[in-house]
């Protein structure tokens, strides 16, 4: 492909063609104009035939020396000769009518063209491509077959060209709509041939795939489809999800940049990207004379670098982003000495939420004069005119969710690409040498020895400032940029955070990255609340021998400038959190790879101020948001606490609402607020069995977490006594504590039901009558009601305290269960979601005791075999307890979202707690490799070999299920408050040459998540690695009493003490498929063991 350029030139009307004339004088002809794009007067909506002129215009004149005829809609790249035509209508405000022609760079070596030899390439920094699609038909417009044809042309261009998808920087789509004009010849010719039942069936299937009769609509969701496209093009988006995006409107492409228009009836596609290896500046060698060098630089002139820079703004008065991105685009790289700006597209909508920055009310929206679009185009093309001092942006609008599916979380201005041109010098930069300023020597002989002391630390500590500020990105620190960092975050929701983009050094940055992946050891850790692989404390460097600070000097420098009084008080001034301490530092390197997560907590943790996550994501591999890992915001509401109480607590909603991509070079922080900074780290995704494979860098998110924290006794701003206001306010300690009355679902206490009581008399045991009988051997397996079974039971259950029966359910009921949930029954029942977060998050059904033959086999477990007599008679029976009342309730873990974190029962007396699990997938715990055989209420396993090849796919599904899904439920004993947390022993740690950190001094503050003291089992031969917070007192026990991972027909009984705790495993998305069980608690008369220990 050439190399390609842009040029622009202002227009006096929509018919004005003399920027042509100006391109031709710079030594272009037309074949070599690839695209057009353009900025014309109007209203940028359906009846704006200013750009219709414009387009008709420019297109015929193109066609003057080319053979394709647009209207055929004929595909073709810039290879095959064929150009573009895009134009965008409305210059509200300041905006200013021109076009921008995207050109071939008509460069050749002159030796190549003397016939001298071959010459060489000469690159410009910048790739085009053009095409069309076939022509659209009005019932393909906004639909899948728009998306289809836009996604087939955006790979044919890619490959034709040898571009690849990463190099793409900006996708400039001009797609159809639905005029009047169309949807009237629709709608005549249905009704013209209703008579005819050989053309009235084709006709009005036409008419009724037409996606919408609104014109206007139609613009959108034109644009909607394209845009979709342009992300399966280039690999955002799988193409099975297609239908799935194009119903609900969440998918959103950086890339891509569509317009819609009345003037065309195929898609036009202009692909801009960056060139990889731009060829650099031609250098003369030391041994050629002064005039064969000035001849040579005659010969080959130094080639223009052009680069594209995206950036999003985060309202439509977000002026920081704007100056950074800039910055960036205009600081020239080594060695041109200069950068221009050349272009920037911009895109913008009305925020929906009528509000700005969540402070200023607009009027937007509600402005039936002018649409909403134009406010906004003029609002955010004023300020980038204002700041830029360029006037030609071009506006292309995208199409936000709002006018899809009507709800749009947040709506954000998007600098879609900031174009650049890096130059040499003409002429050798001259040095001149200072001027010598003569002194007068009664003032030389005057200087005093303190003047001169004081004079040279005042230097030193300038110049250590400037070193520290060096490592930062330019400008950051200026006092227009920390107030602008700081009004967005003074009105940023849910709660106060800000998003740096490019905060450090690049060059810094890199080698910070390159040491830790050569030298950093890392081991993985897996609780309750996360899985992840973690380095140890990056604050304690300084602990290290010399041999080993030797190989993380980047590292070093890092740390001191986060750390450095300069940004210290650059986080303090923009998050208004006060002073943070300087003598207490806290970082580590945590490395999320598929699978693994962190969940809902507020960071709330001993003298926290302010949290910090600096992204390390691969620099030349730029993070996708499909592929998780996002931090995610959760909002918070007010509640009042029970009566006599007289406390107002804030509970995280179930569900997040501000998503936070990972991205290279990019900081993000927030102050930590007790009981509301909620947030978790979204898991990192597996590549889905079947998905196309990509260059994906297996997915490594890793991150610099840490925290500034309040200043420590001795240090000015010191608080006494405030740590322990923050900890009797934080989310662990309201986990530990008895601050359950907020929690969905609560325990709904109830009788058992039916015709028989448990006991007659206190001493009496509970009896199965033939009622009862009859009634429980319609669901239960009938060897569990024989009388030796049940004795059996009663003796293990006596002396273990917990049972796991598999097969509990009958074999025909079962099946009718089965059958029900792979049908997707359970999906139509009115499932409730549990909250707080912080503690659970899974759907919820509670028990409606009744009988109803009709009901679904799930609602007939729940509603009338778990609450009955007979059952809690037949668990009596097995258990040797004396029950009463009891609480039933059914549970759906759902992938990628759902789990119960660890709780300690408070309760003073003992519960028996049961759960029967009927999870109907498998892959889950290898269960699909064992035979069960019952033997008097007991099971024997035995191994059971699959014959045959495997396929591809179960290659692929085996190699999936080597990560544990989670989805386990664990019990684990408490241990004693003051135990050593996170204390596990690092054997593997010096298994090869990488430096294992030195763990925090702070023993109660070591975990670097944010998440509070956690520990993993210390036992090897434990599959899952589960945990608690508090370790156990010896290394030989890791506290695990029992573990039921999710399977099918499988019923546990455990009689649960105080403080034991319980939790169920994040399942994540990479699972074979929901949890789904049945939960139970029933209370236990514990007279009789009262009455033993006294005895």
């Amino acid at each position: 492909m050439p190399p390609a350029l842009l040029h622009k030139f202002p227009t006096s009307s929509p018919s004005d063609t003399t920027p042509l004339t100006s391109l031709l004088k710079l030594g272009y002809t037309r074949s070599d104009i690839l695209g057009i794009i353009g900025k014309t007067e109007g209203n940028g909506c359906v009846n704006d035939f200013s750009r219709t002129l414009a387009a008709f215009v420019w297109e015929n004149l193109l066609l003057q020396d080319t053979e394709t005829n647009t209207s055929t809609g004929t595909s073709g790249t810039s290879t095959g000769g064929t150009s573009v035509v895009i134009f965008s209508g409305g210059t509200e405000g300041v905006l200013s009518p021109h076009v921008t022609f995207v050109v071939r760079e008509r460069q050749q070596d002159s030796k190549k063209e003397k016939g001298e030899g071959e010459g060489k390439e000469k690159r410009t920094g910048l790739k085009a491509a053009v095409g069309r699609t076939w022509q659209l038909q009005p019932w393909e417009i906004g639909g899948k077959s728009q998306v289809d044809c836009v996604a087939v042309t955006v790979r044919k261009m890619l490959e034709e060209e040898k571009i690849r998808p990463e190099q793409v920087a900006l996708v400039l789509v001009k797609c159809p709509l639905l005029t009047s004009e169309k949807i009237a010849k629709i709608h005549a010719f249905s009704s013209s041939s209703s008579s005819s039942s050989s053309s009235s069936s084709f006709s009005g299937n036409k008419q009724e795939m037409l996606i919408t009769s609104d014109t206007y609509e139609s613009m959108a969701l034109s644009r909607h489809a394209s845009a979709i496209g342009v992300g399966v093009g280039l690999r955002e988006l799988a193409p099975e999800r297609v239908e799935e995006v194009l119903n609900n409107g969440t998918f959103h492409s950086s890339r891509a940049s569509c317009s819609s228009g009345a003037e065309l009836e195929a898609c036009h596609i202009l692909i801009l990207a960056n060139d990889d290896n731009p060829s650099p500046p031609s250098s003369s060698s030391s041994s050629t004379t002064e005039k064969e060098e000035e001849k040579e630089k005659e010969e080959n002139q130094p080639p223009t670098l052009y680069r594209a820079f995206p950036g999003t703004m985060s309202s439509a008065i977000d002026i920081t982003n704007l100056q950074t991105l800039l910055h960036t685009a205009l600081t020239p790289l080594p060695p041109y000495t200069s950068a221009s700006l050349v272009q920037i597209f911009a895109k913008a909508e009305a925020d929906p939420t009528g509000m700005i920055n969540q402070k200023y009310r607009h009027t937007m929206l509600t402005d039936s004069d002018v649409q909403s679009t134009r406010h906004a185009r003029a609002a955010v093309g004023g300020l980038i005119a204002g700041v830029s001092g360029d006037c030609c942006v071009i506006d292309i609008r995208f199409q936000p969710e709002a006018e899809l599916d009507g709800t749009r979380p947040e709506a954000q201005s998007r600098i879609s690409q900031m174009f650049s041109q890096c130059q040499l010098p003409t002429l050798p930069a001259q040095t001149q040498q200072p001027k010598k300023m003569k002194r007068k020597a009664k003032d030389s002989g005057e200087t005093s020895r303190e003047s001169n002391e004081d004079h040279r630390k005042k230097r030193a500590t300038e110049t250590e400032e400037d070193e520290i500020r060096k490592r930062f990105r330019p400008g950051l620190f200026d006092p227009a940029t920390v107030q602008s960092y700081a009004e967005n975050y003074a009105h940023s929701t849910p709660y106060l955070h800000s998003v740096v983009s490019n905060l450090m050094n690049d060059d810094l940055l890199r080698s910070v990255r390159r040491e830790i992946l050569e030298n950093i050891h890392f081991t993985p850790k897996e609780t309750d609340i996360y899985k992840i692989q973690q380095s140890g404390d990056l604050a304690n460097l300084d602990g290290l021998p010399a041999s080993a600070l030797e190989k993380l000097p980047s590292l070093l420098k890092l740390r001191d400038a986060l750390y450095g009084e300069e940004f210290r008080s650059w986080v303090s001034a923009v998050s208004g959190a006060g002073p943070l301490s300087g003598t207490k530092t806290d970082m580590a390197v945590n490395v999320y790879v598929p699978g693994c997560h962190l969940l809902c907590h507020d960071d709330v943790i001993g003298t926290r101020r302010v949290s910090y996550i600096l992204y390390l994501t691969n620099p030349d591999l730029p993070w996708k948001a499909e592929w998780g890992g996002a931090l995610r915001l959760y909002p918070t509401d007010e509640v009042q606490g029970e009566e006599g109480d007289g406390k107002t607590y804030k509970l995280p909603r179930a569900e997040w609402t501000k998503v936070i991509p990972p991205a290279w070079n990019q900081l993000s922080f927030f102050t930590v607020q007790p009981g509301e900074s909620f947030h978790d780290v979204e898991e990192v995704y597996h590549r889905a069995v079947g998905e196309e494979e990509e260059d994906d860098g297996g997915r490594v998110r890793m991150a610099i977490s840490g925290w500034f924290h309040i200043p420590q006794e001795g240090e000015d701003g010191f608080e006494p006594g405030l740590e322990q206001k923050l900890a009797e306010r934080s989310s662990l300690q309201q986990l530990q504590g008895k601050a359950d009355q907020f929690d969905e679902p609560q325990q709904e206490w109830q009788i058992p039901t039916g015709e028989t009581a448990l006991a007659t008399k206190d001493d009496d045991e509970p009896e199965l009558t033939e009622e009862d009988l009859a009634f429980l051997i319609k669901y239960m397996t009938p060897n569990y009601l024989t009388p030796d079974t049940v004795e059996e039971l009663t003796e293990l259950f006596t002396e273990e305290c917990l049972l796991q029966l598999t097969n509990f359910l009958s074999e025909k009921f079962s099946a009718k269960l089965k059958t029900s949930l792979e049908n997707g029954d359970a999906e139509k029942l009115p499932w409730a979601t549990s909250r707080p977060p912080h503690k659970h998050r899974y759907q919820y059904l509670h028990a409606h005791p009744h009988t109803d033959e009709s009901a679904s086999p799930l609602r007939q477990v729940l509603d009338e075999l778990l609450p009955s007599s007979a059952f809690q008679k037949w668990l009596a029976l097995v258990t040797g307890s004396k029950l009463k009342r009891c609480s039933v309730m059914a549970r759906r873990f759902r992938q990628g979202l759902d789990y119960q974190l660890a709780q300690g029962y408070a309760g003073e007396q003992p519960q028996l707690e049961y759960t029967l699990c009927v999870t109907p997938s498998i892959g889950w715990g290898g269960e699909e490799e064992e035979e069960t055989e019952e033997q008097n209420g007991n099971s024997k396993k035995k191994n059971k070999k699959k014959k045959g090849k495997k396929t591809e796919v179960e290659e692929e599904v085996e190699e999936k299920e080597k990560d544990n899904p989670g989805g386990y439920e664990l019990y684990m004993a408490g241990e004693d408050s003051d135990s050593d947390s996170d204390s596990d022993s690092d054997e593997d740690a010096n298994d090869n040459d990488k430096i294992p950190l030195p763990p925090n001094n702070n023993t109660q503050e070591q975990s670097t998540t944010g998440a509070g003291p956690r520990r993993s089992s210390t036992k090897k031969k434990q599959k899952s690695d589960p945990a608690i917070y508090n370790s156990a007192n010896s290394e030989e026990d890791d506290g695990i009493l029992f573990s039921n991972p999710a399977g099918w027909n499988t019923l546990s009984l455990v009689l649960r003490d105080r403080g034991t705790l319980k939790f169920v495993k994040f399942v994540s998305r990479n699972a074979p498929g929901e949890r789904l069980d049945f939960v139970g608690g029933v209370e236990v008369d514990d007279d009789e063991g009262d009455e033993d220990d006294d005895e």
